[in-house]
């Protein structure tokens, strides 16, 4: 069986084993970088096409535009982020094992909250009752 053609940022994900009742086949959809300001780690807002009808644009924008602020927090230097980063050097990396940084605390926060809330949406919008 020859496999079906699909744009170059979607790829399905064969190795994850599907959710009970769930039999849909899963898809990745890539948010592409923004070089608009260098090199700094920034995703575009652009409503991926593959979303359409699955995801609001609001909610879309508005989980990138967060996603966006903190990785610009992350990247300002602060007193805290510099202590870290010498702490690091000089423990060749070992205090990264055994310290949580605020960056990693509230941007895993972040996306297991909006991952809950997507999933949620989406699992309504297939049972019809959106």
């Amino acid at each position: 069986m020859k496999p079906k053609a699909m744009p170059n940022h979607t790829t399905p994900l064969d190795d994850v084993a599907p959710r009970q009742g769930q039999t849909q086949l899963c898809m990745k959809v890539f948010v592409q970088r923004d070089y608009s300001d260098g090199t700094t780690v920034r995703f575009q807002t652009h409503f991926p096409s593959e979303l359409e009808g699955k995801l609001d644009r609001a909610s879309f924008e508005n989980t990138v535009s967060q996603l966006n602020t903190y990785f610009a927090e992350a990247e300002k230097g602060s007193c805290s982020t510099y202590c870290e980063g010498c702490l690091a050097c000089l423990t060749a990396y070992l205090v990264s094992i055994i310290t949580i940084t605020l960056c990693s605390t509230a941007g895993q926060s972040f996306i297991r909250e909006h991952s809950v809330t997507a999933e949620h949406i989406l699992r309504r919008g297939r049972e019809g009752l959106l």
